[in-house]
This record gives structure tokens, sequence and C-alpha cells, in this order.
């Protein structure tokens, strides 16, 4: 009863697709689509089977020849699960200001996307996301589950702090399509009504633009959440149909989210909020601190800069490579859940000088480096490059 709640406007064709369907905050999403079997030929050298029933329970092998096309050429990617706040008002910049740890305010902002944290008040990072600086009003693209929960958050900021602001929730108005790949460029400039506005001195990392697809206006963000070139495509949900078509008809796979949010998102060591990015832990532990601290108040900020004065953190978020998967009845593992990591000397597991314990935050397999990856923090006195460790998967 929980499911086909939220549908894209290109879920006729994802069905068709055969994709294979999980959901989050009420959306279908296809972690991967049965079209592209014929890919797992292709790069069956390359993508393992997972002989281990629990492993292969909620997996879809062909994701992972996905992931390996996408870099070969180009994917399209349905993101309409994003969650999406529109911020007007006269005070819309200083409540953004005030909540993230970057800097929103100035001109030099305008047509930029912000990656950008809200910290709590130890110093500890409490969401993040991306925001969109327009001329008259900010758009916060969040994460489904996060989003409602941040967007909570800031009306009750809002309305602590007196200011004048307007929060709209419009989620099911914006879908937003990722279009990634070394030929993304190449084949995106077939269908937009100026190829000329593509190119990387028209259209710098992190910029936003409007352009056209297939006669529909679209908000084009150039960001990757996969390691490889392209952009977010943002649109009215009545519009995304024939984005999807257009795009579709370059020639582009269909590219299902478990490559977006897992496998290639893990070879690119980046972070995911409610798995990596945690409040027991700090923007530099995180290893996502900037370089400096803006001049402006925002919340969290003393610690931030106590933070900054330690000589080191009491801990790190890193990546770990897995050299040895094969359990003790001889069988490959391929983890699919948090693990704790251990010193392999005494069998204990790691604890930083806050008492924190290690596991592991996040964690696939990576079919370009063909190992098992992963995240996790561990304490300072354990973060080399080199160092051996165990982790246990029951």
């Amino acid at each position: 009863s929980g499911r086909g709640i939220r549908r894209s406007p290109f879920h006729a064709r994802e069905v068709e697709l055969g994709g294979y369907f999980m959901e989050l905050s009420g959306w279908e999403r296809a972690h991967g689509y049965a079209a592209n079997a014929h890919l797992l030929e292709k790069y069956a050298d390359r993508v393992p089977e997972r002989p281990a029933e629990w492993d292969n329970r909620h997996f879809w092998r062909v994701s992972n020849a996905e992931h390996l096309e996408m870099s070969e050429d180009c994917g399209v990617v349905n993101l309409s699960h994003f969650h999406m706040t529109d911020i007007e008002g006269p005070d819309h910049v200083a409540l953004l200001e005030w909540l993230c740890a970057a800097k929103i305010g100035g001109e030099g902002n305008v047509g930029k996307g912000i990656y950008t944290h809200m910290l709590d008040d130890e110093g500890n990072v409490r969401a993040d996301f991306t925001v969109f600086r327009m001329a008259d009003r900010c758009r916060l693209i969040n994460g489904a589950d996060a989003g409602p929960r941040d967007l909570l958050h800031m009306r009750r900021v809002a309305e602590d702090r007196g200011l004048d602001v307007t929060l709209t929730d419009v989620t099911e108005r914006i879908v937003t399509i990722g279009f990634w790949g070394p030929n993304a460029r190449d084949k995106l400039s077939t269908v937009v009504a100026d190829p000329a506005s593509l190119t990387p001195e028209a259209f710098p990392f992190a910029a936003i633009r409007e352009i056209e697809i297939a006669g529909r206006p679209v908000t084009a963000f150039r960001i990757s959440y996969v390691g490889e070139q392209g952009w977010e495509l943002h649109m009215a949900y009545e519009d995304g149909l024939a984005v999807w078509d257009a795009l579709r008809g370059t020639g582009a796979i269909a590219v299902g989210v478990e490559t977006y949010a897992s496998s290639r998102r893990l070879e690119k060591s980046l972070r995911l909020q409610n798995a990596d990015l945690l409040t027991h832990y700090n923007l530099l532990e995180a290893g996502l601190a900037r370089p400096k601290v803006k001049e402006a108040a925002f919340r969290g900020k003393a610690r931030h800069l106590e933070h900054r004065a330690r000589p080191h953190q009491p801990a790190m978020l890193c990546t770990l490579v897995m050299t040895d998967n094969v359990g003790r009845d001889g069988v490959a593992r391929y983890p699919v859940q948090t693990m704790p990591v251990l010193d392999p000397d005494s069998g204990e597991v790691l604890v930083d000088s806050l008492g924190r314990r290690s596991y592991t935050t996040s964690q696939a397999y990576g079919p370009s480096v063909g190992r098992n990856i992963m995240l996790a923090y561990l304490p300072w006195d354990y973060c080399q490059k080199g160092r051996r460790l165990t982790v246990t998967y029951f």
C-alpha cells in the first residue's frame, strides 16, 4: 500500500525498460534496467556474480554493467526524488547565510549552485545540500529522505529569528535528470537550442544556466555525483517526459540509481547525508571543510573555529579498499551493510579519543577498480595510507 505514491513523468518509459524499482520517500526509483542486460556480456569479466544470497537480495547485477557503460559513453539518470524548497522574501539570503557554512550572499554567487552544509551548535554536520542562487530567490536541492526534515528546521529557524521569508516545497513540481559521461557534452549539444552555450567557457563548472531541450525550458547545473562530466537538468514536471525522450534519443542509455548513489559515488569517495555525514562528526573530520571560513556569522561557527584550531581531528572519514573478500567457506562476499572496523592484531573495534566506535558508513562494489570500497571514520592514529584493518560481515 506504500508503493506507487510518487512517480516521475517518465515512469512508464522506465517500466518499458524493465526497471527494478525500489522506493524512497514515496518515489519509485529504478536501481537498474533489464533492457541493459545485454551489457553483461560486454563487461562479463568485470561484473562478478554474487553467490551469497544475502549479498544479491536487493542488488541487480546489470547495475554494475550500467556503471561501466556510463564511463565509456553517457547515461541518463532519473533523479526526480530530489527534495526541493524555494526560499523567497526580503530575508531569504539572510536565512541561508545563517544556516549555511558556505557563503550564500554576494552578487558573485548569483547564477551558481553552491554545495554547502548546515552545522549544529557543536559545529557538527547536520545536513548537506546544494543551493541554487537565483536573482529573486534560492532553491535548495536536497535528498529525498533529508529534505522534509531540513525544511521543517528552516521554518523553525526563520520563525525564531523573526525573518521575513516564504518557504515552499516544490518537490512535486520540479523533476531532475542526470546526464553524465565522457560524451555528455557532445550528445547534449545535439538536442539543445544553442549548442554553443555548453562549451566549458560559456558553461563553467558549478554554473547554472537556462537552456532549451525539445522546446522545453530547462535549468541546467554543471555538476557531477558520478565522477564524470555532465549536468543535472531541472525542469517542470509536465516537461519531463519530452526532455527524457530527447535525451534518450541521443543514444544515451538509462542508468539506474544504484550506479548514481552507490558504485560511482564510492569510487569517487563522495559523501552521503545520513550515512557518512552525521551529527557525530564535524566538517573537518568528514573532509569537507572549505579552505577559509566566511566572515558572516553562521550557526556552529564558534565550535567550527575551535575544531579548525586543533593540531588534528580525533577521527577522519577514510576510503577503504577490501583486499580479500572471500569468507571462511570460500565464497566471495559483496557487503551491503555497515560493519564494525577492527584492529587486526587485537581484534577489537577501533575507538577514537571521543569514544566513537568505527564502522563502515557506506560500502559498494566498484566495477571500475574491481574491489569492494567502503568509507569509515577512523581514529587519527589509524589514518595512514596502506594501514591494514579488518571488518566483520555477518
